[in-house]
């Protein structure tokens, strides 16, 4: 998880803020087994009961790598803005993004979010259906491998989610 990382040499070092956000992700995400729907709320884990939570009013992007094995992909979910104002867009080694992931757009409209919404993000009652889209579009991840031509399908389909997503929550 690469959120909030902070090496041991810097400022403060283990025993700084990370200590706490390293324990409640593993927490967090050891408490069930591993699905892609829990792997990207890694990234949306935010303060709680004035504990450093992982996600805080600074953070500007997760990036949340799932690691492959035997016959399954590994693959990364990707939130472009703060993670509660963005739907994460899911990317492999290998295959390209879709153009305005790249040219600011979607950057732009977190932003905007992130303005409407603050740090606590877009509400879960109104990400929940889009959320479930994404599960039901990474689920075969875990137990099989979809090939290029499907990772491809993936990459767009999550990228057409977060377009969803993003006139969803726009909405008054």
């Amino acid at each position: 998880v690469a959120n909030q990382f902070q090496l041991p040499d810097s400022p403060g070092g283990p025993q700084a803020r990370d200590v706490n956000r390293q324990r409640r992700v593993r927490e967090y995400a050891l408490g069930a087994p591993l699905d892609a729907m829990r792997a990207i709320a890694c990234a949306r884990l935010t303060d709680t009961s004035g504990e450093a939570g992982f996600c805080n009013d600074r953070t500007v992007a997760a990036f949340t790598a799932v690691l492959g094995s035997k016959g399954c992909p590994s693959w990364a979910a990707i939130s472009l803005g703060s993670p509660g104002c963005v739907h994460p867009i899911a990317v492999f080694p290998g295959v390209g993004v879709t153009l305005p992931v790249l040219d600011g757009s979607a950057w732009n409209a977190a932003e905007h979010l992130y303005k409407r919404f603050g740090v606590a993000g877009v509400p879960a009652q109104r990400r929940a259906a889009i959320d479930g889209d994404l599960g039901l579009t990474l689920a075969n991840l875990s137990f099989e491998d979809v090939g290029d031509a499907g990772r491809s399908m993936i990459v767009d389909k999550s990228y057409r989610q977060l377009i969803d997503f993003m006139d969803e929550a726009m909405t008054p």
